[in-house]
C-alpha cells in the first residue's frame, strides 16, 4: 500500500465526480506543486529526491523490494524530511519482515508533525497485526480510523481482530462505524474534505475555505443524483463482510434476533455470500 494510493476510495465514479466538480468550484482543488515541494530552500535536491522517490515506488509496485530500499535512502539523503520517501521505506522493511526497523521508522514519523497520520498507524497496525500483537494492531487500527478520511478500512481490521479475541461488544461498536463510513453520502464528502485539506497550509485561504465547510452544521446534496451512490452501498461487498460478522458477534452473545438480521442484511447485499448463507442454516 503506497503512501500516495492508501487515500483512493471506491465509490463509484458519478459521485465522485460531482463532489470534486462541488470542490473546485469553491477554488480548492489545484493543479500547482505541492506546499513541501514550493517552500524547500533547495529546489534541486528536493527535485532529485523526487525523482529518485518515484522511481523507487515503482520497484516497489514490482516487488523489487531491495532497489526501492537503495532509492529510498538515497532519497532521503538529498531530503532528510522527505515524508513520503520515509513512510515507503518503513513499508518496504515490513515487505522484508525486517519489522523492528519498519516500527522504528514509523514511530520516527508519528512523533513528528506530519500529516496523514493515519497511514502510517495503519501500517504499524499491520506490522503488529503480522506479529501476533492484537491488541497493539487494534490500537493503531483505531488510531488510523480516528484521524483518517476513509476510516472503514481501519474500523473493519479493528472489528476483525476484536472479534477473534472475543471482545464481541468492541467488535461489533467497530464493525458499526466501518458501515457507517460507507454508507452515508455526507460521510464520502466529509472525507473527501478532510483529503483535500491536508493538502494546505494552515494559514492558506484553501485550509480556511475547506475547514469553513466541514464546520457546517447541515449540507444540501439535493444538486447531485444519489441513485449511482446508493446502488454501490447496496452492492458493497464489505458491507456485507462488516454485517456478516456483526450477526456472528451477536450470535455468540446469544442475541440471536439481531444475528439473524444481520445475516439475512448481508445476503441482500451479496446474495451468494457462502458464510453468511452457513451461518443462517447453523443458527
Amino acid at each position: 500500500m503506497l503512501f500516495i494510493s492508501y487515500i483512493k476510495n471506491n465509490i463509484v465514479g458519478g459521485f465522485l465526480i460531482a463532489v470534486w466538480i462541488f470542490l473546485i468550484s469553491f477554488g480548492i482543488i489545484s493543479s500547482s506543486k505541492p506546499a513541501w515541494l514550493i517552500k524547500l530552500s533547495n529546489p534541486g535536491k528536493m527535485s532529485e529526491a523526487y525523482d529518485l522517490k518515484n522511481e523507487a515506488d515503482v520497484f516497489l509496485k514490482d516487488k523489487n523490494y531491495l532497489e526501492a530500499l537503495s532509492l529510498y535512502s538515497e532519497a532521503l539523503k538529498r531530503q532528510p524530511d522527505y515524508t513520503a520517501a520515509s513512510t515507503n521505506m518503513g513499508i518496504v522493511y515490513s515487505k522484508l519482515k525486517q519489522y523492528d526497523k519498519a516500527i522504528k521508522t514509523f514511530d520516527k514519523l508519528a512523533s513528528q508533525d506530519v500529516k496523514r497520520k493515519n497511514v502510517i498507524y495503519y501500517n504499524m497496525a499491520e506490522i503488529f497485526e503480522k506479529t501476533n500483537k492484537p491488541k497493539r494492531a487494534v490500537m493503531y487500527y483505531i488510531k488510523s480510523a480516528e484521524s483518517a478520511p476513509f476510516p472503514a478500512s481501519a474500523y473493519q481490521k479493528a472489528g476483525e481482530l476484536l472479534m477473534n479475541n472475543r471482545q464481541f461488544n468492541k467488535a461489533i461498536e467497530a464493525f458499526n462505524k466501518a458501515i457507517e463510513n460507507k454508507q452515508t453520502i455526507l460521510n464520502a464528502y466529509k472525507g473527501m474534505l478532510i483529503h483535500e485539506k491536508s493538502k494546505y497550509k494552515k494559514s492558506s485561504a484553501n485550509y480556511e475555505i475547506i475547514n469553513n465547510l466541514l464546520q457546517k452544521s447541515t449540507y444540501d446534496f439535493s444538486m447531485y443524483d444519489n441513485t449511482i451512490f446508493e446502488e454501490s452501498i447496496m452492492k458493497n461487498h464489505d458491507i456485507a463482510k462488516c454485517d456478516n460478522n456483526l450477526g456472528y458477534c451477536y450470535a455468540m452473545k446469544n442475541e440471536i434476533n439481531k444475528s439473524l438480521q444481520n445475516f439475512k442484511k448481508a445476503l441482500q447485499i451479496w446474495p451468494n455470500f457462502k458464510d453468511a448463507k452457513n451461518n443462517i442454516k447453523a443458527i
